[in-house]
Protein backbone atom coordinates (compact mmCIF):
# COMPACT_ATOMS: atom_id res chain seq x y z
CA UNK A 1 0.00 0.00 0.00
CA UNK A 2 1.87 3.43 -1.17
CA UNK A 3 1.35 6.23 1.08
CA UNK A 4 -0.20 8.07 -1.75
CA UNK A 5 -3.18 5.66 -1.12
CA UNK A 6 -3.10 6.14 2.50
CA UNK A 7 -3.82 9.29 2.14
CA UNK A 8 -5.87 9.70 -0.84
CA UNK A 9 -9.56 9.58 -0.17
CA UNK A 10 -10.36 7.63 -2.67
CA UNK A 11 -13.99 6.57 -0.48
CA UNK A 12 -15.37 10.19 -0.04
CA UNK A 13 -13.28 12.72 -1.52
CA UNK A 14 -13.77 16.17 0.02
CA UNK A 15 -17.27 15.06 1.75
CA UNK A 16 -15.65 14.37 5.30
CA UNK A 17 -14.59 17.60 5.68
CA UNK A 18 -16.99 19.93 4.26
CA UNK A 19 -19.49 17.79 6.78
CA UNK A 20 -17.10 18.47 9.87
CA UNK A 21 -16.67 21.82 8.90
CA UNK A 22 -20.37 22.52 8.94
CA UNK A 23 -20.46 20.32 12.49
CA UNK A 24 -17.66 22.54 14.07
CA UNK A 25 -19.86 25.60 12.58
CA UNK A 26 -23.31 24.54 14.03
CA UNK A 27 -21.71 23.49 17.86
CA UNK A 28 -21.82 19.66 17.43
CA UNK A 29 -18.23 19.58 17.59
CA UNK A 30 -16.06 21.82 19.55
CA UNK A 31 -12.66 22.00 19.87
CA UNK A 32 -12.95 21.51 24.07
CA UNK A 33 -14.45 17.69 23.17
CA UNK A 34 -13.13 14.78 24.00
CA UNK A 35 -15.17 12.75 20.49
CA UNK A 36 -16.16 9.34 18.97
CA UNK A 37 -16.03 8.58 15.60
CA UNK A 38 -17.60 4.75 15.50
CA UNK A 39 -17.06 2.66 12.68
CA UNK A 40 -14.54 4.58 11.67
CA UNK A 41 -12.72 2.95 8.87
CA UNK A 42 -9.90 4.09 6.81
CA UNK A 43 -10.48 7.52 8.80
CA UNK A 44 -11.85 9.49 6.19
CA UNK A 45 -14.07 11.53 8.46
CA UNK A 46 -11.46 10.60 11.69
CA UNK A 47 -9.13 12.79 10.13
CA UNK A 48 -10.44 15.76 9.89
CA UNK A 49 -12.27 15.11 12.99
CA UNK A 50 -8.88 15.37 14.68
CA UNK A 51 -7.92 18.33 13.64
CA UNK A 52 -11.48 20.01 15.61
CA UNK A 53 -11.76 18.46 18.61
CA UNK A 54 -9.06 17.74 21.81
CA UNK A 55 -9.16 14.13 21.81
CA UNK A 56 -10.69 11.66 19.46
CA UNK A 57 -11.22 7.88 19.83
CA UNK A 58 -11.52 5.73 16.72
CA UNK A 59 -13.12 2.77 17.09
CA UNK A 60 -13.19 0.10 14.35
CA UNK A 61 -13.01 -3.89 14.44
CA UNK A 62 -10.38 -3.68 11.85
CA UNK A 63 -7.21 -3.75 12.92
CA UNK A 64 -5.66 -2.52 9.60
CA UNK A 65 -8.52 -0.16 8.95
CA UNK A 66 -7.78 1.36 12.52
CA UNK A 67 -3.88 1.67 11.71
CA UNK A 68 -4.59 3.84 8.61
CA UNK A 69 -6.71 5.88 10.34
CA UNK A 70 -3.94 6.54 13.49
CA UNK A 71 -1.99 7.80 10.52
CA UNK A 72 -4.00 10.24 9.28
CA UNK A 73 -5.05 11.27 12.00
CA UNK A 74 -1.03 12.63 13.36
CA UNK A 75 -0.65 15.89 13.32
CA UNK A 76 -4.06 16.12 14.86
CA UNK A 77 -5.19 15.77 17.91
CA UNK A 78 -4.51 13.16 20.51
CA UNK A 79 -5.99 10.21 19.32
CA UNK A 80 -6.75 6.93 20.49
CA UNK A 81 -7.35 3.40 18.88
CA UNK A 82 -10.37 1.12 20.10
CA UNK A 83 -10.52 -2.14 18.15
CA UNK A 84 -13.73 -3.17 18.76
CA UNK A 85 -17.07 -4.14 16.75
CA UNK A 86 -20.02 -1.62 17.38
CA UNK A 87 -22.53 -4.48 18.20
CA UNK A 88 -20.26 -5.64 21.09
CA UNK A 89 -19.58 -2.17 22.77
CA UNK A 90 -21.46 -1.46 26.18
CA UNK A 91 -21.76 2.44 26.32
CA UNK A 92 -21.21 4.60 28.88
CA UNK A 93 -21.50 8.92 28.55
CA UNK A 94 -18.11 9.41 28.88
CA UNK A 95 -17.92 10.90 25.36
CA UNK A 96 -18.77 14.92 24.23
CA UNK A 97 -19.91 13.83 20.90
CA UNK A 98 -20.18 10.57 18.58
CA UNK A 99 -20.01 10.52 15.11
CA UNK A 100 -20.93 7.06 12.71
CA UNK A 101 -19.33 7.73 9.57
CA UNK A 102 -20.92 5.27 7.51
CA UNK A 103 -21.67 2.13 8.42
CA UNK A 104 -25.12 -0.01 7.68
CA UNK A 105 -24.13 -1.74 11.46
CA UNK A 106 -25.66 1.20 13.24
CA UNK A 107 -28.04 2.53 11.50
CA UNK A 108 -31.63 1.40 13.81
CA UNK A 109 -33.56 3.29 16.46
CA UNK A 110 -31.53 1.10 19.14
CA UNK A 111 -28.45 2.10 17.41
CA UNK A 112 -29.24 5.73 18.04
CA UNK A 113 -30.43 5.20 21.72
CA UNK A 114 -27.17 3.50 21.83
CA UNK A 115 -24.83 6.21 20.44
CA UNK A 116 -27.11 8.75 23.16
CA UNK A 117 -25.97 6.61 26.04
CA UNK A 118 -22.59 7.13 24.62
CA UNK A 119 -22.98 10.41 24.32
CA UNK A 120 -22.80 13.37 26.82
CA UNK A 121 -23.97 16.01 24.07
CA UNK A 122 -24.07 15.44 20.61
CA UNK A 123 -24.90 12.85 18.41
CA UNK A 124 -24.35 13.01 14.89
CA UNK A 125 -24.74 10.02 12.12
CA UNK A 126 -23.71 10.08 8.16
CA UNK A 127 -26.24 8.11 6.00
CA UNK A 128 -24.56 7.34 2.12
CA UNK A 129 -27.20 8.14 -0.59
CA UNK A 130 -24.18 7.83 -3.05
CA UNK A 131 -21.30 5.91 -2.52
CA UNK A 132 -20.03 4.88 -5.92
CA UNK A 133 -16.35 3.24 -4.97
CA UNK A 134 -18.44 1.02 -3.02
CA UNK A 135 -20.66 0.96 -5.77
CA UNK A 136 -17.39 -0.22 -7.89
CA UNK A 137 -15.76 -2.29 -4.88
CA UNK A 138 -19.35 -4.84 -5.01
CA UNK A 139 -19.31 -5.33 -8.72
CA UNK A 140 -15.50 -6.11 -8.99
CA UNK A 141 -16.34 -8.79 -6.39
CA UNK A 142 -19.32 -9.90 -8.37
CA UNK A 143 -17.42 -10.00 -11.46
CA UNK A 144 -14.61 -12.40 -9.90
CA UNK A 145 -17.44 -14.60 -8.94
CA UNK A 146 -17.26 -14.06 -5.40
CA UNK A 147 -20.61 -13.27 -3.30
CA UNK A 148 -20.23 -9.78 -2.16
CA UNK A 149 -22.44 -9.80 0.93
CA UNK A 150 -22.77 -6.04 1.20
CA UNK A 151 -25.82 -5.01 2.56
CA UNK A 152 -27.31 -1.48 1.53
CA UNK A 153 -27.23 1.92 3.47
CA UNK A 154 -30.39 2.48 5.57
CA UNK A 155 -32.98 5.38 4.03
CA UNK A 156 -32.47 8.18 6.47
CA UNK A 157 -35.87 9.40 6.44
CA UNK A 158 -37.13 6.90 9.28
CA UNK A 159 -34.53 7.91 11.55
CA UNK A 160 -35.57 11.46 11.07
CA UNK A 161 -39.15 10.19 12.20
CA UNK A 162 -37.63 8.72 14.78
CA UNK A 163 -36.33 11.89 16.28
CA UNK A 164 -39.33 13.54 15.60
CA UNK A 165 -41.19 11.75 17.68
CA UNK A 166 -39.56 11.68 20.13
CA UNK A 167 -38.94 15.11 19.94
CA UNK A 168 -35.28 15.53 19.36
CA UNK A 169 -34.57 18.51 17.74
CA UNK A 170 -31.87 18.02 15.29
CA UNK A 171 -30.65 19.30 11.81
CA UNK A 172 -29.95 17.50 8.52
CA UNK A 173 -27.78 18.75 5.80
CA UNK A 174 -26.97 16.91 2.21
CA UNK A 175 -23.49 16.89 0.85
CA UNK A 176 -22.14 15.75 -2.21
CA UNK A 177 -18.51 15.70 -3.44
CA UNK A 178 -17.13 14.46 -6.89
CA UNK A 179 -13.76 12.62 -5.63
CA UNK A 180 -10.79 12.83 -7.88
CA UNK A 181 -8.33 10.83 -6.95
CA UNK A 182 -5.06 9.31 -9.56
CA UNK A 183 -5.81 5.91 -11.30
CA UNK A 184 -3.66 4.18 -9.20
CA UNK A 185 -4.68 5.03 -6.26
CA UNK A 186 -8.21 4.10 -7.24
CA UNK A 187 -6.82 0.69 -8.54
CA UNK A 188 -4.85 0.38 -5.20
CA UNK A 189 -7.73 0.94 -2.79
CA UNK A 190 -9.96 -1.74 -4.64
CA UNK A 191 -7.59 -4.17 -4.30
CA UNK A 192 -6.91 -3.63 -0.90
CA UNK A 193 -10.12 -3.23 0.38
CA UNK A 194 -11.00 -6.60 -1.59
CA UNK A 195 -8.17 -8.64 -0.34
CA UNK A 196 -10.31 -10.79 2.38
CA UNK A 197 -12.37 -11.95 -0.58
CA UNK A 198 -10.48 -15.07 -2.00
CA UNK A 199 -10.10 -13.91 -4.96
CA UNK A 200 -6.82 -14.61 -6.89
CA UNK A 201 -3.92 -12.07 -7.18
CA UNK A 202 -3.72 -12.13 -11.18
CA UNK A 203 -7.23 -11.79 -11.15
CA UNK A 204 -8.05 -9.28 -8.85
CA UNK A 205 -5.55 -6.88 -10.03
CA UNK A 206 -6.76 -7.31 -13.45
CA UNK A 207 -10.43 -6.46 -12.03
CA UNK A 208 -9.44 -3.26 -10.34
CA UNK A 209 -7.22 -1.74 -13.05
CA UNK A 210 -10.24 -2.55 -15.92
CA UNK A 211 -12.70 -1.08 -12.89
CA UNK A 212 -10.49 1.93 -12.31
CA UNK A 213 -9.72 2.52 -16.21
CA UNK A 214 -13.51 2.35 -16.62
CA UNK A 215 -14.46 5.80 -14.73
CA UNK A 216 -10.82 7.43 -15.39
CA UNK A 217 -9.89 10.38 -17.94
CA UNK A 218 -5.88 11.38 -18.42
CA UNK A 219 -5.35 9.21 -15.43
CA UNK A 220 -7.54 10.74 -12.58
CA UNK A 221 -10.84 8.91 -11.29
CA UNK A 222 -13.52 10.61 -10.94
CA UNK A 223 -16.82 9.64 -9.01
CA UNK A 224 -19.38 10.96 -6.55
CA UNK A 225 -20.05 10.20 -2.67
CA UNK A 226 -23.14 11.75 -1.48
CA UNK A 227 -24.39 11.68 2.19
CA UNK A 228 -27.32 13.19 4.57
CA UNK A 229 -26.18 14.10 7.66
CA UNK A 230 -28.00 14.13 10.83
CA UNK A 231 -26.88 16.15 14.15
CA UNK A 232 -28.69 16.46 17.18
CA UNK A 233 -27.99 17.50 20.73
CA UNK A 234 -29.29 15.24 23.73
CA UNK A 235 -32.20 17.68 25.66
Amino acid sequence: MTDGMRFTDFEYGQAPDEIVEWLVSEGFLRAEDCAMNIACGRGGFAGPMSRAVRILVCMDKDPAALAVAGERCAGGCKTELFEMEWNSYVPGAGYDACLVSPSYLCYSGDALLKMEKASKRSCIAVFPEVFDFRRLRKALIQSAGRPANMQEFSDPRPFEIWLENSGRAYQEKKFLATVECPTEVLREGLIASCGDKGIEPELLNSLAERFADSISHDGIARYKFEACVLAWNKG
